[in-house]
């Protein structure tokens, strides 16, 4: 499950979640209540006839090479401070190094092996490109300048959706957003190979509609989802398989429409996806359901029951995709509380290990021993560990958790909120935490604070 997507919705999305790979923006799963309602006020609008099949591109679609053998890369920790500028902290050095001063780094995503950052840049919220930048700090090249590229005639920019490195390669997978004066949310067509080390660009293919990709932990698969369902290809652009899940439009009470998020198992067999109740803010909402599909395509419902869409997603899997977390509100509704179950992938052996307000579901460590979440108290988002069992405990060095990303079975690095200053950690369970970077609270131009990505 290395996985994760990058939206810039009009600035910098709110609090981000862990997903599974080498890639910008959000984790595994689907936005919080506080994304969601900041990513509608700065999209377009929505499409809403179903989707078709993507087309092959017509100019040279490009040949993805093999996934060469995996290396054990050096922990690699890109991050942007409250200026915009951009940083590099290597796992075993004393301090992060800064790599620009031009206050216009919006977001970053590490390759696997850790010597190239992905840098989404742009001073203002209509121009963009993504530059490629060594780690080292020893060169910059523009990959995409997201201004040249074709977009409709009464649109005002192409921003970038998702950035996703390929497991093991230096070639990132890329889609953009199409800008419009107003709310809603459309997706331009166009799926770009981009080799970072030749910056050769090419179409992988064209995908209709308002949709999403995903790529399985050994990059040889693509999930393509839908308002309305889910595709499955091959990383080359192959068809395995159309419409794996199909299910109605979700009615998200807004101008976005609703794409789910894979969650593949970690040897790439398999892989999960939550889908919330047709109508989420209705009285009764109805049954949200769990899907397990394998690598070939075949489908088959997990769990039908009581999930809810917010406050933070549909549900998020662990590793081996033998559990799941998920919310189900609690009466009365007016209260704004939810029970957060962790359960057996078909519903079983359902515990519920908190009662609140969720801003990030459990998020597991690679052995699925551990997981982390927060839960709100007061104005702050407290994060607590969890153990299999379901028991839970307090970290009370993380009182306010913006994002987490765990490294191994102990480790984990987190973005943190401490009442005065913002900090990025390294955490090791049982042990605290060190702090990596920290910046006085005043000092954040706006945006999202301290963004960051690592090549696990």
């Amino acid at each position: 499950m290395k996985k994760r997507s990058f939206k810039i919705l009009s600035g910098l999305l709110g609090l981000a979640l862990v997903t599974l790979a080498c890639s910008i923006s959000i984790p595994g799963q689907a936005p919080s209540e506080e994304t969601l309602a900041t990513s509608v006020a700065a999209t377009f609008t929505a499409m809403s006839a179903p989707h078709s099949l993507p087309t092959e591109a017509t100019p040279e679609v490009a040949t993805v090479a093999p996934t060469p053998e995996p290396v054990v890369a050096p922990v690699t920790v890109s991050f942007i401070d409250g200026e915009r500028n951009l940083y590099v902290w290597v796992d075993g050095t004393a301090a992060p190094v800064k790599l620009t001063n031009t206050g216009d780094v919006q977001d970053s995503v590490v390759s696997p092996d850790g010597t190239l950052i992905a840098a989404v840049r742009g001073a203002d919220y209509l121009n963009y490109r993504l530059d490629l930048i060594r780690s080292d700090g020893s060169s910059t090249t523009t990959l995409i300048d997201f201004t040249s590229l074709p977009r409709p005639a009464d649109s005002e920019a192409l921003i970038p959706y998702q950035v996703i490195w390929m497991p093991g390669t230096h070639n990132l997978l890329v889609n953009a957003r199409i800008q419009y004066m107003g709310p809603g949310l459309q997706i331009a067509e166009p799926l770009y190979l981009v080799n970072a080390d030749t910056a050769a660009q090419s179409v992988l293919m064209n995908v209709s509609g308002n949709w999403r990709f995903g790529l399985s932990p050994d990059g040889s698969k693509l999930v393509i989802s839908h308002a309305d369902g889910v595709d499955l290809y091959t990383s080359a652009g192959s068809l395995i398989r159309a419409n794996v899940i199909s299910h109605d439009l979700i009615n998200t009470a807004s101008e976005y429409q609703w794409t789910g998020v894979a969650s593949w198992k970690s040897d790439s067999s398999a892989f999960a996806l939550a889908v919330p109740p047709l109508e989420p803010f209705a009285t009764t909402p109805g049954n949200g359901t769990s899907y397990l599909v394998t690598a070939a395509g075949d489908a088959a419902v997990q769990y039908t029951g009581a999930m809810s869409f917010f406050p933070s997603g549909v549900a998020t899997y662990n590793h081996q995709l033998t559990k799941y977390a998920f919310t189900v509100q609690l009466e009365p509704v007016l209260d704004n509380q939810w029970a957060l179950h962790i359960a057996n992938l078909d519903g079983g052996a359902d515990v519920v290990v908190a009662n609140g307000y969720f801003s990030t579901y459990p998020v597991w460590a690679p052995d699925d021993q551990h997981f982390i979440f927060t839960n709100l108290s007061g104005s702050n988002h407290q994060a607590y560990l969890g153990s299999s069992d379901g028991s839970t405990v307090i970290l009370a060095d993380l009182p306010s958790l913006l994002n987490i990303r765990w490294l191994d079975n102990s480790r984990y690095i987190a973005a943190n909120y401490d009442g005065s200053s913002y900090t990025l950690v390294l955490g090791t369970i049982g042990s605290g935490n060190t702090v990596i970077y920290s910046e006085p609270a005043s000092s954040s131009t706006g945006g999202f604070p301290i963004p960051f990505d690592v090549n696990r």
